[in-house]
């Protein structure tokens, strides 16, 4: 249900970002076959269907209580309904502006976003290990209502970079541009330069413990697969393994 209300919220809102392929780097996206150009339509098309058929059965009331059941999803364990409720990706429309939430929820992300985001990463969630490089290179976790302040740490930050990378993540390849990744790298080689033996012994168990998270189910590998990977269905395909 928490998977299903989030495309449904996106889709009102018009900020499906996922689905769209701005969301991609356009060197990723111009070398594609004219093959997987076909592919992908015929996949964003199913996807529009599947989404359409879907959302027309949420009820007004199963809408207004999105939050809350995104938070219950997490609680109960789901990386996706974790990271979700963490980064509040849905909370702004694609004009830029912040949907409204209540003070209750706002109080409620400051408590446990953190939190949820670290367990929605060590569960191997893709997005989750990204955001972690992220948040912890700068210190927090912004939305459009809030901005929840981290402790920075350099080591866990980097980690979850490496981690991606040696797992070959599709993600993180084909969303940042050559210049982007080589600015990373370049950053990322500055940064370990200075650590010591005990970061560095941090840093190797780290990287270690996101690539056997990312690895214990199999993620998506182009845009097709993700496109997919994000419907209600694939939790329950998860949640039966």
């Amino acid at each position: 249900m928490a998977r299903a209300l989030d495309i449904c919220r996106k889709r009102d809102a018009d900020n499906e970002a996922d689905v769209s392929l701005d969301a991609y780097a356009s060197a990723h996206t111009a070398s594609l076959s004219e093959q997987e150009v076909d592919s992908l339509a015929n996949a964003i098309a199913i996807r529009e269907k599947t989404a359409s058929a879907m959302c027309d059965l949420l009820t007004d009331d199963e809408q207004k209580v999105f939050d809350e059941i995104v938070y219950k999803s997490a609680q109960l364990g789901d990386p996706t309904s974790m990271r979700i409720f963490a980064l509040q990706d849905d909370k702004r429309t694609i004009f830029g502006e912040p949907v409204p939430v209540s003070k209750a929820h706002i109080d409620r992300h400051g408590m446990y976003a953190e939190k949820m985001l670290n367990l929605a990463a060590e569960a191997g969630d893709p997005v989750a290990i990204k955001a972690i490089y992220s948040i912890y290179a700068t210190g927090a976790i912004s939305t459009s209502f809030d901005r929840v302040k981290v402790r920075r740490d350099d080591v866990k930050s980097v980690a979850a970079y490496k981690a991606l990378e040696a797992v070959g993540d599709f993600r993180l390849k084909a969303r940042s541009s050559a210049g982007e990744i080589e600015q990373a790298r370049k950053d990322i080689d500055e940064t370990v330069s200075g650590f010591g033996q005990a970061e560095q012994i941090r840093l190797a168990k780290l990287k270690e413990k996101y690539v056997r998270a990312y690895r214990s189910k199999k993620r998506p590998d182009s845009i097709r697969e993700e496109l997919f990977d994000t419907l209600p269905e694939q939790a329950c395909a998860d949640s039966g393994r």
